[in-house]
């Protein structure tokens, strides 16, 4: 391949201005993309570095985040919402621009979020990544595979003359560490000049946005080998001003692709070989090579279309996630059954019209609206399968106030995933809490979509599952098998920091066991003397709220973590040693939602974590760098108090004031089960309320819960007992779905109490000074803009029938306030 020739104006090669206005960054293609990389100059017929180049440092949730129908980032506290588009008016948009970010962020859904965005014609020309987001990729994958006529476009020849495609799906593309790969094939002419080759992917990703750049475009390059014309490596241009960089159409390539073709999209090349075995070649590509006519004829009964389709997707991923082989599964969860827009139930739909199951299934949604339960009927899934919480309540949605226009279709994509094979008496965001949907044995390889669920599988039972993308999960569940990478492998389930409680956990342990007095004003932050998991609350919560953006993003770049309490100096107090479950599906919960690994060990807790000798093992893997050593301390479980009960940017100055001029904080809304609510969590509030008390007039209490969990409760009483006491319950949806009146409180100023940490979170930006600080909304304070306050299960009946928050509960407790050395303290 012959190198590349630039053209620029006369002075950019020997003068400063080339180096200080012109950066070259090399890229790996994710996924090939069909919209624009280019524009053309009319008057010199040139292409030029028009395209808006939009760079931030903080990821983006594309889900919740940016809106699909108009391309806007919503969320107002993301730096980029306040960018500049080309015509210089003050936008948010990130259509039709080249987006530099490091990774999504937050929830699996946003390959959904994505899809939506391409079909609707609002993505971005080229995304660039600092690290490989398999989740966004899956969105532009599916895209391609699904919606090909619709997002690829066509290449029009008029006069001989070949145009680039004008489709709708993005380029994918991560910038290149200088370890990735052999710098032998970057061509000479751009390597002497700002390519950096030196510079790591982290420094060539900041140095995008120092300078100043808002014009970019990205060249593609032949891959080399014996088809020239497969792009797997690219380069983005990015200069202050287009004047400085112009690309002739004639210059960009001398190889044997026709002249004036500067942009082409072909498939991805294989980074690492991917090993199938020839069952799955089979399925991949319908050869038969090393498979009997026998093995041939039985392997073709599963192969419909919609198969190959699922496997031409996982592959896909497998390869960018360089997988060597595929990893068989045992149960699937899907996430992608909740209904973001029209692009996730079109795709549902053409799953089941290529399976060819439509009207053998119609029966299987018969029981559908009395929720009882619903067994698959001839399942075309390899394994069985869950469906996630969806966005409506599939029987009560009309007299919850959800719109029809949400309620209908969120239906619909229920019952398409059910024609397949899953489960319709599922319905839930914790799948774990059920026992036929649970894994059953250590080390049980699944794939799971939603993150508290994800979390709670590998840190709490011990099974084996990545953060799976929407739309990916069921392309695995119809195939049985995922990429074999992630937290699959043994050595990417090891700890690589440490978050140190053990001082801490004693000093409050301490307290605890010798003064009483203490229990009555702590109990509101999950604090007791009956279980340890409550002072991990306390001690956890404080530190996986607000600190958990710090510690694991800026400290150990989402690596899992290994938490030290020292509970083996507690081995005489049985209940000190293992939590109830409950209080590790809250804090998995909080843990999901604030930091990107799928996993934590506790160390004489989880399980791959009890054993001393394994904890001694992990801690020696980690060493002794203090950069991967945490304290824990008061101060992080003070501001993980304020951030739980001081949300969405309030002043803690003010809101105290105010709480100690009229001592009462109306609560208009006691939101509970955010995860879905727990038997041993419905028991405890049935316990709460059995006195006969009432709920406030003016407060109102919704609690959600998955199907079997609300059929057994009302089972053993405890609905009833609860509706008595004035608790509306909600099946089939959550909280994360639930974003708006009726249901949400009307005006933006009400508060909302929750004892999910989860539903309550919000961040701020900790390397900022304390009065000058980012606030980056999410969940319940970025998806509703209402204000939150956090507490216990017995904290939220308390105010629910008051109807405010009380003094005691709504300022930081007294024991948290205070530095005490001793235990005669007198609250």
């Amino acid at each position: 391949m012959t190198s590349m020739k630039i053209i620029s104006n006369d002075t950019a090669d020997t003068s400063d201005g080339w180096r200080n206005n012109v950066l070259f960054v090399p890229l790996e293609i994710l996924v090939p993309g069909s919209k624009p990389l280019m524009t053309t100059t009319p008057a010199t017929g040139r292409q030029s570095t028009s395209i808006p180049l939009l760079h931030t440092n903080t990821p983006l949730s594309f889900w919740g985040g940016v809106d699909p129908e108009t391309s806007q980032i919503v969320d107002t506290s993301h730096p980029l919402s306040a960018a500049k588009n080309l015509s210089g008016l003050n936008s948010s948009t990130i259509k039709d621009t080249i987006l530099c970010l490091p990774s999504g962020r937050g929830s699996c859904t946003a390959s959904q979020a994505l899809l939506q965005l391409i079909l609707n014609d609002n993505a971005p020309n080229a995304i660039v990544l600092k690290e490989t987001d398999s989740i966004l990729c899956v969105g532009a994958i599916v895209a391609r595979e699904v919606f090909q006529d619709e997002v690829l476009g066509k290449v029009e020849l008029n006069d001989g003359t070949i145009k680039p495609p004008n489709g709708k799906a993005p380029l994918i593309a991560k910038v290149l560490d200088r370890d990735d790969r052999d710098w032998a094939w970057m061509p000479p002419s751009l390597s002497k000049k700002n390519l950096h080759c030196a510079m790591d992917s982290s420094s060539l990703f900041s140095a995008i946005g120092s300078s100043g750049f808002n014009h970019s475009s990205i060249i593609l390059l032949p891959q080399k080998g014996e088809d020239d014309t497969l792009a797997r490596m690219a380069i983005l241009v990015a200069a202050s001003d287009e004047h400085y960089l112009q690309i002739g159409l004639n210059e960009i390539y001398s190889t044997n692709m026709s002249p004036g073709s500067p942009i082409s999209f072909p498939a991805v090349v294989d980074k690492n070989e991917l090993q199938l075995t020839p069952e799955e070649t089979y399925l991949l590509n319908g050869t038969t090579t090393k498979l009997s006519s026998l093995e041939v004829q039985e392997i073709s009964k599963k192969c419909t279309p919609v198969h190959k389709l699922a496997m031409r997707i996982i592959c896909q991923i497998a390869k960018i996630e360089n997988a060597t082989r595929l990893q068989e599964v045992t149960k699937a969860h899907i996430d992608g059954c909740t209904y973001v827009g029209e692009g996730g139930r079109r795709f549902v739909r053409r799953l089941v019209e290529l399976s060819g199951v439509d009207d053998k299934h119609s029966d299987s949604c018969e029981s559908f609206n009395d929720g009882s339960r619903i067994e698959p009927i001839n399942s075309i899934l390899a394994v069985p399968t869950t469906l996630n919480s969806i966005s409506t309540d599939i029987c009560n949605w009309e007299t919850l106030g959800i719109p029809a226009k949400t309620s209908h279709p969120a239906r619909d994509v229920a019952q398409q995933y059910m024609k397949l094979g899953c489960r319709g008496d599922s319905l839930t965001c914790a799948p774990y809490l059920v026992d036929d949907f649970s894994p059953t044995e250590f080390g049980e390889h699944l794939v799971w979509g939603e993150s508290n669920a994800v979390v709670y599988a590998n840190s709490v039972l011990g099974a084996r599952t990545n953060k799976t993308a929407d739309y990916m999960d069921i392309c695995a569940a119809l195939i049985g098998k995922v990429p074999f990478t992630g937290v699959y492998v043994d050595k990417e389930r090891l700890p690589q920091v440490v978050l140190d409680g053990r001082e801490l956990f004693q000093e409050c342990a301490t307290l605890v066991l010798y003064s009483k007095t203490i229990v009555a004003c702590c109990e509101c932050y999950y604090f007791n003397i009956c279980h340890v998991g409550n002072l991990l609350k306390c001690a956890i919560h404080g530190v996986g709220v607000t600190n958990t953006y710090h510690v694991f993003t800026k400290l150990s770049g989402g690596k899992v973590p290994l938490i030290l309490l020292g509970l083996e100096e507690h081995d005489g107090i049985e209940h000190w040693k293992y939590p109830i479950l409950d209080d590790l599906k809250s804090f998995s919960a909080a843990f999901g939602t604030t930091a990107s690994a799928p996993l934590f060990h506790i160390a004489g807790i989880t399980p791959e974590a009890r054993e001393h000798a394994n904890v001694e093992t992990m801690i020696q893997s980690i060493g002794s760098d203090e950069r991967n050593w945490r304290k824990i301390d008061l101060e992080d479980l003070r501001r993980g108090y304020e951030a739980l009960n001081l949300n969405c940017g309030e002043d803690n100055a003010d809101t105290q004031k105010s709480l100690l001029e009229d001592d009462k904080e109306p609560i208009k809304l006691v939101a509970l089960g955010n995860p879905h609510l727990s038997l041993s969590e419905c028991r405890e509030l049935n316990s709460l309320v059995s006195s006969g008390l009432k709920k406030h007039n003016n407060s109102r209490v919704i609690a959600t819960l998955g199907r079997r969990v609300r059929s057994e409760a009302d089972r053993l009483g405890y609905i009833s007992a609860l509706e008595k006491f004035g608790v509306e319950f909600v099946s089939d949806t959550c909280w994360c779905m639930l974003l708006d009146p009726p249901i949400i409180p009307l005006s933006k100023t009400d508060k909302i109490l929750t004892n999910s940490a989860k539903y309550a979170m919000w961040f701020a930006n900790i390397t900022l000074t304390t009065d000058n600080f980012a606030v980056l909304k999410h969940y319940g304070p970025g998806l509703t803009e209402r204000k939150y306050r956090f507490g216990g299960l017995r904290e939220c009946i308390d105010v629910a029938v008051l109807g405010y928050r009380r003094k005691t509960y709504s300022c930081m407790p007294i024991w948290l306030k205070r530095t005490y050395t001793t235990l005669s303290f007198v609250i």
